[in-house]
């Protein structure tokens, strides 16, 4: 019986060692600032939430101009991924790079994302606050904007309580989740 549990454990180990990492994919479709598709390895396509950020769906405020930005970056190219888990909706959560270029990174430092602190570690937490605050500085994408509108650019359809805000009347971020993933 010891050994049964010991070999049990030894694969669940090895299952979720192969999970950490889905190696090389292609990029098969954006469908916001924040979601890909891909194809890893032969396997079935498979969506994926970019980590630690949080972008504007296209029924928003500069939520196309967020997703055209992502795919611009990343659609028919390569992308690496780092398994971080699964969202309540039954996505990946992972980091992304696209041709090596870290892909939350870029949609924070063209103003097309906002950092989502509660899903970042530290480290990443630090840097993507920096690329943050630099573009909110330079008025790049949603930073740019001081309209109504841009309050709401960050919300899912029907008033998603994980939404992040803007305040418009001081131009500063607001960003902080109520809910994690």
């Amino acid at each position: 019986m010891f050994r049964f549990v010991l070999n049990t454990a030894a694969v669940v180990l090895l299952v979720i060692a192969g999970m950490a990492t889905a190696g090389s994919c292609k990029v098969v479709k954006v469908s916001s600032g924040h979601m890909i598709s891909v194809h890893c390895d032969g396997k079935k396509q498979e969506r994926v939430r970019l980590s630690a950020i949080d972008a504007p769906v296209r029924t928003k405020a500069f939520g196309n101009e967020s997703r055209n930005n992502l795919a611009e970056l990343c659609l028919g190219k390569t992308a690496t991924l780092v398994h971080h888990g699964v969202n309540r909706l039954g996505h990946m959560i992972a980091s992304v790079k696209c041709d090596g270029v870290d892909a939350s990174a870029r949609q924070i430092e063209d103003g097309f994302a906002v950092l989502d602190e509660q899903a970042a570690d530290a480290l990443v937490r630090d840097r993507l606050k920096a690329l943050q605050e630099n573009a909110q500085k330079y008025e790049r994408g949603l930073w740019a904007n001081t309209l109504p509108e841009t309050q709401e650019a960050l919300s899912d359809k029907g008033g998603n309580k994980d939404a992040a805000y803007l305040n418009t009347s001081t131009g500063q971020d607001c960003c902080k989740r109520r809910n994690p993933l």
